[in-house]
């Protein structure tokens, strides 16, 4: 509520260093992707499966159904990326991490996994892509900052510094992880848009393309 684009610059640059992190974790996953193809088939085959599965179902849908569904899907992964997460103790800021990394894995598997060329399958996620991947970095980012802030506070609720009473103290460490939920004002619509773009756009051009 009430945020302006003031808010939105102070944020990321609060998250600078969480939105490297998050960014090398996604393409840490999808160098071990390509690299661990052997290996993480096998391992990874459920997802692989729930995915296809998932994709016969959007194809049985209306069009507008399949927006909600892959808008319904990405923001599911980025509240569990960047406000579910903080309330899992002591691990909270592990999740975004491995989300990014599971992304990254899937990634660089799925080429192999679906047997198409690497142009093709980039031709298929970078229309939506370049919006969806770099909001669950956001997402991602600000579930790092949220979750680390959140431990920080709870731990200075009852170990506060000498003189400062434990709420203070509480309050004074979560409040930058709350202030950078407002990226959300971003993400979501950056979302929405993706998922426009998906099922209007890129859609069209694998059909154009013969894919």
């Amino acid at each position: 509520k009430n945020t302006k684009m003031a808010d939105i610059k102070n944020v990321l640059q609060s998250i600078r260093v969480h939105i490297v992190l998050s960014t090398a974790s996604l393409v840490i996953g999808v160098v071990l992707g390509i690299l661990l193809q052997g290996v993480l088939q096998d391992v990874l085959k459920g997802t692989f499966e729930d995915l296809l599965w998932e994709a016969e179902m959007i194809q049985s849908i209306p069009s507008h159904e399949q927006v909600l569904f892959i808008f319904g899907n990405n923001s599911r992964v980025a509240a569990l990326s960047g406000v579910v997460n903080a309330f899992i103790p002591l691990f909270g800021p592990l999740v975004p991490i491995f989300s990014m990394l599971l992304n990254g894995t899937v990634i660089g598997l799925a080429p192999a996994i679906f047997g198409v060329g690497w142009s093709r399958f980039l031709l298929g996620i970078l229309p939506h892509g370049v919006l969806e991947l770099p909001a669950l970095i956001l997402a991602s980012a600000v579930g790092l900052k949220f979750s680390i802030s959140l431990l920080k506070a709870v731990i200075g609720y009852f170990s506060p510094p000498a003189g400062v009473p434990g709420r203070e103290q509480f309050l004074r460490q979560v409040r930058p992880g709350w202030y950078s939920l407002k990226l959300f004002a971003v993400i979501i619509p950056m979302l929405v848009v993706a998922a426009f773009i998906e099922i209007y756009i890129t859609v069209r051009i694998l059909e154009l393309y013969g894919v």
